[in-house]
């Protein structure tokens, strides 16, 4: 699942509650611009309460996403990397201080230029659980 910068918060918000998926990468015609996530969004909505005069549906991704902490938090691999290096990746960045919020698998090395370059998402969250399923 993925977005293009210029769509409507509404629509990340709809998938959220289906999906119940935390981040997204965000597209714009150059190509992966980052993540929008959960946390990115209520931050945005936290700060913009002042004001209450916002429209979900008028917002659009990219109002919200250069507040997003996740956009950069970003690490990719190919698709042929191993889960426990994986896991070493997340634990070199947290041990430098530079949390990633989520790996991208990418079909085409290590290159992301499209949506369709992605064929998995990985965050810390989902390391227990695919390390307890091998």
């Amino acid at each position: 699942m993925h977005f293009n910068i210029d769509e409507s918060l509404s629509e990340v918000l709809k998938v959220v509650s289906e999906k119940e998926y935390s981040q997204f990468p965000v597209f714009n015609d150059q190509g992966l611009v980052g993540l929008i996530s959960e946390n990115g969004i209520t931050h945005f909505l936290a700060d913009s309460v002042e004001d209450d005069l916002i429209s979900i549906v008028e917002t659009k991704i990219k109002d919200v996403i250069n507040q997003d902490e996740a956009r950069d938090s970003t690490f990719v691999v190919n698709s042929q990397t191993l889960i426990h290096d994986v896991k070493d990746i997340f634990d070199k960045k947290l041990h430098e201080g530079n949390s990633i919020f989520a790996i991208l698998v990418s079909n085409r090395g290590h290159k992301i230029e499209s949506p369709e370059d992605i064929s998995g998402i990985i965050t810390p969250w989902d390391l227990p659980i695919i390390l307890d399923n091998i």
